[in-house]
């Protein structure tokens, strides 16, 4: 089950490349503003534990059944 009301887990793809400052940003590359932590189609928060300090969340393995 999402840890929200979102239809799915997201793990951004910044933070699974452990490039963790750049998922946290608020502007892209190209200084464009993104919305940072968060699928950019429905929201959904990453789930990477970079952003949740203290808050226990699912593993990734746990969620992606390894």
């Amino acid at each position: 089950m999402p840890l929200h009301s979102t239809e799915h887990y997201y793990l951004s793809t910044a933070c699974l490349h452990q490039i963790h400052t750049y998922c946290q940003a608020r502007e892209n590359e190209c200084g464009e503003q993104k919305k940072p932590a968060q699928c950019k189609f429905c929201a959904a928060p990453c789930i990477c534990p970079c952003h949740h300090a203290g808050e226990s969340i699912p593993s990734i393995r746990s969620i992606l059944g390894d």
